[in-house]
């Protein structure tokens, strides 16, 4: 893309991603001193791989469009200066800097959402650092054709900063997300490609070489997930999650919106696995014994119980340790319209291949959830309708859709440092098969 059109992308650009800010975050939410109160819920720290690949579906053909992604993600707690349980004046700059931010973007949520007896529940803080690529429909060809989608790769590292607000009866995530990174020969896909490729015996791809050039990246996003309380018993119950969500940046700008049904025992939190603080336990039990006392209900900031995760119940007891908690399955479908996509427009600032791609798409996508006592593994197939127009005849897939599948392991409270070394070694073992 030559550079008059990329001012003209990034005019674009800005005003769509502006415009979704403002109306989708009222700059006072309905109880402005919400976000500075304390979030009872606790989840312990965790550690998880997540791999996008289009040889997990379940009848891989080629590599070809989004072919690969892999991110390592790091979550903890955000010190809660309101929680009283520590002094602020002992934290480091970095956490206390993390407070004020996690309070600024809780200010900046979608509130209109939320109904009178909301409050918040919790928040956490990702370090995350991830690779994409993508690739044409034939990896065999020297030089790719023309109009086929172009090799590009997105090596980055982030933030991800989330926050629970809850009531008696549904939930919001909020998700605060920055990418910062590079594409081109800088992220190394050619690299990776090659030498996995290499390692497995596989077909090893030739026109790299055409890959979209160098240039720096960054991503900012921002998106918020319902959750009702689940419906049904203590043997199966189902939920609903609505989600929508607004990315902005030179690497994509784009406005989000989904929904995804799940049916299971012991549903727990589509983001994280929590558990409620000792704080949280005895507020519940001092209500309970004021209730039974006078009458009435006391103003609580404990989060509801139908946020905990951590009941006695097990889908599938009787294995020791392997003693499945939580087993689920789930079906979604979600919707994109699209201003920039960097890996189909090609750079700004220099000449680059690039396809004409279409305004917007859809994925359908269907997957489950196991959760043991320290270990959870997500899968998920996802089929994507066409990226781009006209689609080649060289590809598997002649109307321009795209299969791939996802799988992520999930380490948390003790495990959660010398855990990914054996998930790691899981996805490798399956390479090789």
């Amino acid at each position: 893309m030559r550079l008059p059109q990329a001012v003209s992308a990034l005019l674009t650009s800005g005003l769509l991603g502006v415009s979704a800010l403002v109306c989708a975050a009222p700059p006072v939410p309905r109880d402005a001193n919400l976000c500075d109160r304390p979030s009872p819920l606790k989840s312990e720290r965790s550690t998880s791989v997540t791999w996008e690949n289009d040889s997990l579906e379940p009848s891989p053909q080629s590599d070809e469009y989004y072919t690969q992604g892999m991110q390592l993600a790091y979550t903890f707690e955000v010190p809660d200066s309101a929680s009283g349980q520590a002094n602020p004046q002992n934290w480091s700059l970095a956490h206390r800097a993390l407070e004020h931010l996690g309070s600024t973007l809780c200010r900046h949520r979608l509130g209109a959402l939320e109904g009178a007896d909301s409050r918040p529940s919790y928040r956490s803080e990702s370090l995350i650092f991830g690779q994409h690529m993508f690739t044409p429909g034939d990896i065999g060809l020297r030089r790719p054709y023309k109009d086929d989608r172009p090799y590009a790769a997105w090596l980055y590292v982030g933030t991800r900063l989330e926050s629970i607000v809850a009531s008696d009866s549904y939930a919001w995530t909020h998700e605060w997300e920055i990418q910062a990174g590079t594409v081109g020969p800088p992220a190394q896909g050619e690299w990776v490609q090659s030498h996995f490729h290499r390692l497995i015996g596989a077909r090893r791809p030739q026109g790299w070489s055409y890959q979209i050039p160098a240039e720096p990246g960054l991503f900012v996003s921002y998106r918020v997930t319902g959750r009702n309380k689940p419906l049904g018993g203590k043997i199966i119950a189902a939920d609903f999650l609505p989600y929508g969500q607004i990315a902005l940046g030179n690497i994509q700008t784009y406005a989000e919106g989904g929904l995804k049904f799940r049916v299971g025992r012991n549903l727990g939190d589509p983001l994280h696995t929590l558990s409620p603080t000792f704080a949280a336990q005895d507020e519940r039990q001092d209500n309970q014994r004021s209730f039974a006392a006078t009458g009435q209900h006391i103003p609580t900031t404990a989060p509801p119980d139908w946020l905990d995760t951590d009941s006695g119940e097990y889908c599938l007891a009787g294995l020791g340790a392997f003693s499945i908690k939580e087993c689920s399955i789930n079906l979604g479908v979600s919707g994109r319209a699209v201003a920039r996509n960097i890996f189909l427009d090609g750079t700004w600032f220099s000449d680059s291949p690039s396809v004409h791609k279409e305004p917007g798409y859809y994925d359908v996508y269907a997957g489950f959830r196991l959760r043991w006592s320290g270990f959870m593994l997500d899968y998920e197939f996802t089929r994507r309708s066409r990226e781009f127009s006209p689609v080649p005849l060289t590809g598997q897939n002649r109307d321009g859709h795209h299969n791939y599948g996802s799988l992520t392991g999930k380490c948390y409270g003790e495990q959660a440092l010398w855990c990914p070394l054996v998930i790691g070694g899981l996805l490798i073992a399956m390479a090789f098969q």
